[in-house]
């Protein structure tokens, strides 16, 4: 698996993290544990590719 490949199959799996715990019948707590579970994949990026997470680092 290419650098590339790895950060785009972190950013997808991140989107779709968040992106399920949208909506009303969402819980506060659900979508919290979401952005914990987000935010613990996207900090894999720092030793990947630290160009990207600093780019999105603003979204942490």
């Amino acid at each position: 698996m290419t650098k590339k490949e790895k950060v785009d199959d972190i950013l997808y799996r991140s989107h779709v993290i968040r992106s399920n715990a949208q909506g009303t019948d969402i819980s506060k707590k659900e979508k919290k544990e979401a952005q914990v579970a987000s935010r613990k994949l996207l900090m894999k990026l720092k030793d990947i590719d630290p160009l990207v997470y600093d780019l999105i680092k603003i979204e942490l």
